[in-house]
């Protein structure tokens, strides 16, 4: 399953929230289930950012939304965005990933 979550935040918390992002990042690798956990920002638009959560089911998702530093996370956002983020969740049906270069076989 997959969580798609669209971040606006306020001028002034830019670094705030890329740092919380960036925690919530390095925490979710350690997550039993977690597949992959992207946070991106936008180059034209610095306060835009989104995350896309993907895990190997709904229940390891649920576990990783019910933990102390998401909920943490969630709380900062209050004061750090300008509206609450706009999120769906997506059950993942066709993937590719590439593996890094310096992984690939020839």
């Amino acid at each position: 399953m997959m969580f798609i979550a669209n971040l606006l935040s306020r001028a002034d918390t830019i670094d705030q929230v890329r740092d919380t992002l960036i925690d919530l990042t390095r925490r979710t690798s350690a997550e039993p289930g977690a597949v992959s956990y992207h946070a991106v920002q936008s180059t034209s638009d610095p306060t835009h950012f989104n995350v896309v959560e993907h895990y190997c089911d709904r229940a390891a998702w649920e576990a990783h939304m019910a933990s102390p530093h998401v909920r943490d996370a969630l709380s900062a956002f209050d004061n750090l965005l300008r509206e609450p983020p706009a999120a769906m969740t997506f059950e993942v049906f066709s993937e590719y990933t590439a593996a890094p270069p310096d992984r690939q076989t020839m």
